[in-house]
């Protein structure tokens, strides 16, 4: 019987597939990489895990249904309006009680704000997205400048910055 993160796994790619956007496969890339350091950060830091997963596989999926280009406020935003997206697949095919939608929720709204400090768990997808974008782009840290937001994951993960 699957578990309620293949469930929502399977959702978030079907809802992918379904929107015949020209890079499902990036965009399901990306979200996955951000959901399996979630995970990891998450057992790390003694965190839910399919909270952190769940947070980390829909942070960006309201950003994907938006035909781009996106405006620069609709890119600031896209944290908060997506977050009622995620409310919405979480409600349909998560599994997740109420409390750990409203985390989730809370995590995917504040995640674009990687220059502010909110709660533990806004924290940790904001690290995982900006690992998985560093993982990429060694110069993804310098170019936002997230004052060092970079270097303290990797030296979280025990690995140098170079």
């Amino acid at each position: 019987m699957p578990d309620r993160m293949e469930n929502l796994t399977e959702a978030v790619y079907n809802h992918l597939s379904a929107l015949h956007t020209p890079h499902p496969v990036r965009y399901m890339e990306h979200l996955g990489v951000v959901s399996a350091l979630a995970a990891l950060l998450a057992r790390k830091r003694g965190m839910d895990v399919d909270v952190c997963q769940a947070a980390g596989l829909l942070h960006d999926l309201w950003m994907y249904k938006k035909d781009f280009p996106m405006t620069r406020e609709e890119h600031r935003l896209h944290g908060e309006t997506g977050s009622f997206l995620a409310r919405e697949m979480l409600r349909e095919n998560g599994g997740f009680s109420e409390d750990e939608t409203e985390i989730v929720c809370r995590m995917i709204s504040n995640h674009n704000y990687k220059e502010e400090t909110h709660g533990e768990y806004d924290e940790l997808l904001k690290d995982a997205d900006l690992f998985a974008h560093l993982l990429k782009n060694s110069d993804y840290d310098k170019k936002y400048q997230y004052h060092g937001r970079g270097i303290k994951i990797i030296e979280e993960f025990g690995l140098t910055a170079d």
